[in-house]
């Protein structure tokens, strides 16, 4: 009886593994299924994040072929021309300039007509619609490859506006194909060495650029890219769907079987205003994607049965390294592949993790930048500046010890992750690497030095709590340029900053409605003729009224912020209609008056409206020509002598005068006085100054005014304040003052009661 419930007892055991392993079989085999379709979808989206890589590479070389077009049409409006021809004939010229690139032809729309560059209208039914389409837009922008039927060839076309420009309102830029697809993108086969072939195509199908492909697949430049796909695949949806991505510049990726192969097409459009121009396309193996998860898979297929055990631990592998597979597609942002560099991102987990390890170290955030880096960039090009690069993140690695970190934050600019004992720790290690980028960035180009600026936030601090925010006021420290450096051309964070940020919060915060509520007061400088013993007029000057504290805010405090985040347009255009205004008033009731002065700011002159803006206010207050002088700075002068000139020109035209305020604090030019005709000059307060030599300070005065006065400019003197200076500036010939002495800037109800009571101007 016993033997027969043993082996009963067997069989019911060997029934219940049998179940078991029918289960486990069956369980096997579900998680095999699941885990192949899971590795084909992993598969597409790495086929794709390659393909996207090569389409951000191509969208920064038409970014970067979009300045260059640019730069052309400022250039071009920016000249002066006799005639058509003229124009046609030196735009023809500029289109050879090797400044532009290696420009193929430029054709341009005046007035909904196009021409070519003989100024011959050009027959409408020969361009291309995308051109056409994309100049109705106004906007800079990429048509896309245009097959030109004048010259028989392909370009990739750039439509430039120009505004406010006689000869033409469009530039139509086009430059070789070949130029554009390969100008600022170093490719290289590491994404692409698994694939059949990885190109760029235009909008139409026609194969641009072929940057990879497999010896067995016949793929070649200016084929047509459903043609090639047609003779790999005979999927008609996958294929109609593909067309449609590449027609409308959309993202996708499609999977199909091949011979018995899982294969993946995949596809990234690069679009302009809503239009596709181009496509990269890649044409992947999806077993050679996921080598790894693929081989796997098949050893546990066929090992299954007589080594489950190896299969199942093989599977488990499996898992782990599909694991491992997800977080590297999600930490595919950690490392800048170019420069070879943390990320932001990781920089700032790196660093919170060796702070928090190290509570008793006192750290400091170093952010260093390249001054000036746009401009350089435009005049190098992106493979040397990346290079440049490159040599830097060498440089600061070397100034690493344990537990400092380094980051690429973006643009030449780098975080550095330092720890030190006292300030002068950090100019010892710092200042040395300033030196040896300086010295060896000839080896690079020769025609600019490299300059490097940075910010510093040191974590005793205590304003900060994130890394995020220590790096943002490491970079406000470096952009604080009205206060000094402290070492070198570095600036700590410190609570003079801290402050200043409070109050530049404070200022864009409230600006619009201190605007809106006429918070800003206009005050009245009075200028004194000292030659003729008369009034000669005043200068219109902002202050901030803070009501909840009955004070005003000077100038100098928020003006640079208005400069830096253009409010100064809204500013300049208020501070004149309040003196249009004020004149209007003044006429109308019978109260004295003279001629005012009105600054306008670089910013506020540069808008292309900004001469009609201020004529348009002039009529409307019916304010007499050359009573008002709007007064530039001399530093823009000194930036830009040709557009300033074509702006007083303007402003002369229109019943203005025109003065150069500050002259001689910094930029001071023979060239203002030679190339600008102004009708006033306003010396700066430091001509009035002890200098060097009394006998020196005189010579260069008098020079001065006699010379301006030559020149028939009226000669103002600012920050007089004692009667020895009005009697020595009436002796060197100087015609006019403005200062304390006279007065100070007054309220309008006060500047009003100044000039009625005469008797104290004399």
């Amino acid at each position: 009886m016993k033997k027969k419930s043993s082996g009963k007892s067997r069989g019911y055991f060997l029934i219940i593994m049998c179940l078991v392993c029918v289960l486990m079989i069956g369980s096997s085999f579900a998680m095999l299924s699941n885990y192949s379709g899971t590795i084909e979808r992993e598969s597409g989206e790495v086929a794709l994040s390659f393909v996207e890589g090569a389409a951000n590479n191509l969208k920064s070389s038409i970014d970067a072929f979009k300045m260059k077009a640019k730069s052309l049409a400022d250039t071009v409006a920016g000249m002066e021309y006799e005639s058509d021809i003229d124009f046609a004939t030196r735009l023809h010229r500029l289109s050879k300039d090797e400044r532009f690139g290696d420009v193929m032809f430029v054709r341009f729309f005046n007035n909904d007509k196009e021409y070519d560059v003989s100024g011959q209208v050009f027959e409408s039914e020969m361009e291309a619609p995308a051109v056409k389409k994309t100049a109705e837009l106004r906007t800079l922008s990429c048509a896309g490859v245009i097959a030109d039927r004048q010259y028989n060839l392909s370009t990739v076309a750039f439509c430039v506006p120009i505004d406010g420009f006689d000869y033409a309102d469009m530039l139509v830029v086009c430059y070789p194909v070949t130029s554009v697809v390969t100008y600022s993108a170093s490719y290289t086969t590491e994404n692409y060495e698994n694939s059949r072939f990885v190109a760029f195509c235009a909008a139409q199908g026609e194969i641009v650029r072929v940057l990879y492909r497999d010896e067995n697949v016949d793929v070649q430049q200016h084929g047509n890219i459903y043609e090639i796909l047609r003779n790999e695949i005979n999927d008609k949806n996958i294929l109609d769907g593909f067309r449609v991505n590449v027609e409308a510049g959309t993202s996708e990726k499609y999977t199909v079987d091949v011979a018995g192969d899982k294969c993946i097409i995949s596809v990234c459009g690069v679009r302009e205003n809503g239009n596709a121009i181009f496509s990269a396309v890649g044409y992947y193996m999806a077993e050679e994607i996921y080598k790894t998860g693929y081989d796997v898979m098949r050893v546990i297929l066929g090992e299954f049965f007589v080594f489950f055990a190896l299969a199942l631990a093989l599977g488990i592998y499996g898992i782990i390294e599909r694991r491992n597979n997800r977080k590297l597609l999600s930490t595919m942002n950690d490392v800048n592949k170019a420069v070879g560099c943390y990320s932001r991102s990781k920089f700032e987990r790196v660093a919170i993790e060796i702070i928090s390890r190290n509570k008793a170290t006192s750290f400091a955030i170093v952010v260093i930048d390249i001054n000036h880096y746009d401009y350089i960039l435009e005049q190098i090009g992106t493979e040397t500046m990346l290079n440049i690069v490159r040599h830097l993140k060498v440089l600061y690695n070397g100034i690493l010890g344990l537990d400092e970190s380094l980051g690429y934050i973006e643009n030449g600019r780098f975080a550095l992750l330092l720890h030190y004992r006292q300030v002068g720790d950090l100019a010892d290690r710092l200042l040395p690497v300033v030196a040896l980028a300086t010295q060896h960035s000839s080896q690079f180009t020769d025609s600019f030095s490299l300059v490097l600026q940075g910010g510093i936030y040191t974590t005793d601090r205590k304003i900060a709590d994130t890394v995020t925010k220590m790096i943002d006021l490491a970079i406000n420290a470096e952009n604080a340029t009205k206060f000094p450096c402290d070492f070198g051309s570095f600036r700590i964070y410190n609570e003079t900053l801290y402050a200043s940020n409070i109050q530049n919060d404070y200022i864009e915060t409230h600006m619009e409605s201190a605007l809106q509520n006429h918070d800003f007061k206009v005050f009245y400088q009075a200028k004194y003729n000292i030659a003729e013993d008369r009034p000669d007029g005043c200068e219109a000057l902002v202050r901030w009224y803070n009501p909840s504290r009955d004070e005003y805010m000077q100038p100098d405090v928020f003006l640079p912020l208005f400069e830096a985040n253009r409010f100064i347009i809204k500013l300049d255009h208020y501070v004149f209609e309040q003196t249009c205004l004020y004149i209007q008033d003044a006429v109308i009731n019978g109260l004295p008056l003279y001629p005012i002065s009105v600054n306008a700011s670089r910013i506020t002159a540069s808008e292309k409206d900004f001469v009609k803006f201020y004529t348009d206010m002039k009529h409307q207050y019916n304010i007499a020509d050359g009573f008002i002088t709007i007064e530039f700075t001399e530093s823009f002068a000194y930036e830009d002598y040709d557009m300033l000139r074509s702006i007083v020109n303007e402003l002369h035209k229109n019943g203005f005068k025109c003065s150069i305020d500050d002259f001689g604090s910094g930029f001071s030019s023979y060239n203002i006085l030679k190339e600008l005709p102004m009708d006033e000059i306003k010396l700066d307060r430091f001509f009035i100054k002890d200098g060097y030599s009394h006998d020196r300070d005189m010579k260069i005065l008098s020079s001065i005014i006699s010379l301006a006065r030559d020149l028939h400019m009226k000669v103002t003197q600012e920050g007089v304040e004692t009667q020895e200076q009005v009697d020595l500036l009436r002796k060197l010939g100087c015609q006019v003052v403005q200062g304390y002495y006279y007065s100070k800037p007054l309220a309008l109800t006060d500047y009003i009661g100044f000039l009625s009571n005469e008797k104290k101007l004399k």
